[in-house]
């Protein structure tokens, strides 16, 4: 299948396109977001900030894990079409994102089905993480391995979104630890 071209853009087929894989996951992890925050009253009265430590219940501590899941799928969405456009490997990147979107849900529903005991969502959730970077690292060695990524376009719209997903992942969880 050839690629579609409009004045001086070729644009990839709709089934090579990242932004479809992208616009999906993106859709993913805002609706867990979402199903937190309509779940919002039936979270119990402490959330976990960390793995180690917990605080009483309010909005920010309810919804900062799904907004880093947001901001973590818009990072890698900004690095998966800087490197696509170096020919990283097609299944390496729908890995990655689908491996965002499989957190965003694990997460969720872990935040939303809290009752003071350790939930299996978070053991699921790990693995199914080692598991998808595994898989996206073993496909994408060749890659790596032939410094392909020095050829990635970083624009400077892909720049910014990649930067300031990363200083907000930052700032929620510094903002997070020190109140």
């Amino acid at each position: 299948m050839k690629a579609e071209t409009t004045g001086s853009e070729t644009k990839p087929p709709i089934h090579r396109d990242p932004r479809n894989a992208i616009c999906i996951v993106v859709l993913i992890a805002v609706s867990c977001l979402a199903a937190v925050i309509i779940g919002y009253n039936s979270l119990p009265a402490v959330l976990p900030v960390t793995r180690w430590s917990s605080t009483a219940k309010s909005p920010f501590v309810a919804v900062r894990i799904p907004l880093i899941n947001v901001l973590t799928t818009i990072g890698l969405a900004a690095i998966w079409t800087a490197f696509d456009s170096a020919g990283f490997p097609r299944v390496a990147g729908l890995t990655v994102m689908a491996t965002a979107a499989v957190k965003s849900i694990g997460q969720a529903l872990e935040l939303l089905t809290l009752r003071g005991a350790p939930s299996a969502w978070g053991v699921l959730t790990a693995a199914s993480i080692v598991s998808g970077l595994a898989v996206a690292l073993a496909t994408s060695r060749p890659w790596y391995k032939a410094r392909c990524w020095r050829s990635a376009e970083w624009t400077s719209s892909r720049k910014t979104i990649a930067i300031g997903a990363l200083v907000g992942i930052f700032g929620l969880n510094v903002a997070a630890v020190t109140s």
